[in-house]
């Protein structure tokens, strides 16, 4: 069990076919994600209050062109990259340095 990722999910959301990754981790100016999930989401900044920092995307969750995000806006810290979907809710600890 990874200490470092957070479920929330009625269902067996944390399952092989719901992965995700970020990279680099500690980040500084952007990251990197990668995930294989499909349909309406968002995906977003959370500290470790759970409060929302940033929205780093709302919509058709395969149609992101790009993988790689900014957060040189974002002071260093312990944050969550959460993305949520109609199937479940999934969050990776980042830190910013």
């Amino acid at each position: 069990y990874d200490l470092n990722t957070l479920v929330l999910s009625t269902t067996d959301f944390n399952s092989e076919e719901n992965k995700m990754s970020i990279y680099p981790n500690p980040a500084a100016t952007e990251f990197s994600l990668q995930h294989n999930f499909m349909g309406i989401g968002t995906i977003q900044l959370l500290d470790v209050t759970g409060r929302q920092v940033k929205t780093i995307f709302s919509g058709e969750l395969s149609t992101i062109t790009s993988n790689s995000f900014s957060i040189a806006e974002i002071p260093s810290g312990i944050y969550f990259i959460q993305i949520a979907t109609n199937k479940g809710t999934i969050a990776k600890k980042l830190i910013i340095q």
